[in-house]
C-alpha cells in the first residue's frame, strides 16, 4: 500500500512518489542518531551552518511509493523500508524530470554497489568521518554542472575483483541524497546549484531540510509520523 504523507497545516494527503526526499527522526534513538543530532545542533548553535531544526538525522530518496528508501547507512548504499518507529518528512522536487533522473541516479548507485561486491569489489561505503567534518565545517559553495560532472568521474573509475574504493567513494546520508540530485539536474540540461544550494559533501540532514523550505523548486509535502 502507498505511504501517505500529511500537511500538518493543510491536512492535505498525499502519497509518497518515487524520487521525494525523506528525512527521517528517531528522537535520538539510535547512537548514531543521537550522535548526529548533537552534531547538527552545536554546528547550528555557533552559526557554522544555516539550520532551523537540527532533530532530522538522517537522508533518503524514495524509490516507490510503498515506502522503500535508497540510502547510505553503516553497510553503505542500500535500500531499506520507512520504519514505524520513526518520524519522516517529505519534500518533493517542483520538476518532474529532474526528479525521475534523480531516483534513476539513486537506484544507479545501488545497482552498481551489488555489482561490486558480486564481483569481490567494495564500493559506494558509508563514512562517519565525512558527516562529522560536514558539521564541523559547512562550505557555502554551490554546486555547479563542471563540479557534478567531475564528481560522477571520480565515482566510477573500474576496480580490480577484490578491490575497496578509495575515500572519495564513501558517503554519508545527505550527501548521497544531495548527489542524486545534483546528477538530476546536470543530466537535466539544468544548473545543480537551482536545486541543491550547497556541494554534497558539505550538506547535513538538517541544513538540507532548511535549505529545501526555502527553495521554490521543492514542495514541503508533509510528515509521516510514527506509529
Amino acid at each position: 500500500m502507498p505511504v501517505i504523507i500529511t500537511h500538518p497545516e493543510t491536512h492535505a494527503t498525499s502519497n509518497l512518489q518515487r524520487g521525494d526526499l525523506v528525512f527521517k527522526n528517531c528522537e535520538g534513538s539510535l547512537e548514531v542518531g543521537k550522535v548526529i543530532q548533537a552534531g547538527q545542533f552545536l554546528s547550528s548553535l555557533f552559526g557554522q551552518a544555516q539550520i532551523k531544526d537540527s532533530k532530522w538525522e538522517h537522508a533518503a530518496v524514495a524509490i516507490n511509493a510503498e515506502g522503500s528508501l535508497i540510502e547510505a547507512v553503516s553497510g553503505g548504499i542500500t535500500v531499506n523500508d520507512m520504519t514505524r518507529g520513526a518520524d519522516y518528512i517529505v519534500f518533493r522536487c517542483s520538476n518532474p524530470a529532474v526528479q525521475n533522473v534523480a531516483a534513476n541516479a539513486a537506484q544507479m548507485f545501488l545497482e552498481n554497489k551489488l555489482e561490486a561486491e558480486d564481483e569481490g569489489s567494495q564500493i559506494f561505503g558509508y563514512s562517519l568521518k565525512k558527516a562529522i567534518k560536514a558539521w564541523a565545517n559547512p562550505g557555502r559553495t554551490v554546486p555547479d554542472v563542471d563540479s557534478v560532472e567531475a564528481r560522477i568521474d571520480s565515482l566510477f573509475p573500474p576496480l580490480a575483483p577484490g578491490q575497496v574504493a578509495a575515500d572519495p567513494r564513501d558517503m554519508f546520508c545527505s550527501q548521497f541524497a544531495a548527489l542524486c540530485y545534483a546528477i538530476g539536474a546536470e543530466q537535466s540540461g539544468l544548473h545543480p546549484g537551482a536545486f541543491i544550494e550547497r556541494q554534497d559533501h558539505v550538506l547535513t540532514p538538517a541544513q538540507m531540510v532548511t535549505l529545501l523550505r526555502n527553495n521554490p523548486n521543492w514542495q514541503f509535502i508533509g510528515i509521516r509520523q510514527r506509529g
